[in-house]
């Protein structure tokens, strides 16, 4: 493996971390903030964070064209698909635990390989077999005595399919542009779409975000700032279904976050299903794998 795509690896598992415990931030923060106000302000806040980054990248940019035409529609695409994905995992965040929100945001990386079959780069036989295994887990993990999906397990499932056409998007854009200003202007794109609904359906008051603040600084300046920066420049030299398989080692952060720091409690029949989704997803990359080792 070439220093590049071990550079890109160690990157993207330093994401996988700070989306996996950010997921504690995003629960807790849940207490005094409506889910879409939340992702705005964070989303503005790793924004203006970037903005030193940005003059400091557009200064040593040695005067290279810069298509800002392909840049806008790079940010505006995955800002709006970042939005989405956000806001169902917000919402479902607050019905379910940090633990399950982090295994099921696992599953993206079986979808990421299906979404491939729609740009004409078929998957092998690893690929299904690994579903076959993983759904299995999913159901345990998030099926009730009562036979039906929890409300928040199942708006973190369909989040799991904008977090896949994210990844292909950010692969696609950020290895044709400057990956800091796309990180930006997806970064606004998200806020933007993130205030005008917490306008519509939200309440918001000084004192909500003041309760507020320590959540929202992680997830904006850690998870948002640091953490999709990371990813956005880790993609550019790695391929997104590789890149998909070490994001998921957010459901394990995920998971040790919940325990350490929500006293979430993780039963044998969670454990497994957890032990059989991240079978799966190994499984559903190892033939990817070997053309990236």
């Amino acid at each position: 493996m070439n220093k590049e795509k071990t550079a890109s690896n160690i990157l993207l598992l330093i994401t996988a971390s700070i989306w996996g415990f950010g997921f504690v931030a995003q629960k807790y923060g849940m207490d005094y903030i409506g889910p879409f106000y939340f992702t705005g302000i964070r989303f503005l806040l790793g924004a203006v964070i970037l903005i030193p980054v940005l003059a400091f990248s557009f200064k040593n940019n040695n005067n290279k064209s810069l298509d800002s035409k392909f840049l806008f529609k790079g940010g505006f695409c995955a800002g709006l698909i970042m939005f989405a994905g956000i806001a169902l995992q917000q919402v479902g965040l607050v019905y379910t635990t940090a633990a399950n929100a982090g295994f099921i945001t696992g599953l993206c990386i079986v979808i990421v390989p299906i979404i491939s079959l729609f740009l004409k780069q078929k998957p092998k036989m690893f690929v299904w077999v690994g579903i076959i295994i993983a759904a299995p887990g999913l159901y345990l993990l998030s099926i009730t005595k009562g036979f039906s999906m929890q409300r928040g397990d199942f708006l973190i499932f369909l989040s799991i399919f904008f977090w896949a056409a994210h990844i292909h998007v950010i692969s696609y854009f950020s290895a044709r542009t400057m990956p800091v200003f796309l990180a930006f202007l997806q970064f606004l794109f998200c806020a933007f779409a993130g205030i005008c609904f917490g306008l519509l359906f939200e309440n918001i008051s000084l004192k909500m975000i003041a309760d507020a603040i320590i959540p929202i600084f992680y997830a904006g300046v850690i998870g948002v700032g640091v953490g999709f920066t990371l990813q956005v420049q880790a993609q550019k030299k790695a391929d997104p279904n590789h890149a998909a398989l070490i994001l998921s080692m957010e459901a394990v952060f995920a998971a040790a976050g919940g325990i350490i720091f929500l006293n979430e409690i993780m039963p044998v029949k969670k454990i497994f299903a957890c032990l059989l989704i991240l079978t799966g997803i190994i499984i559903s990359q190892l033939d990817f794998n070997k053309k990236n080792i």
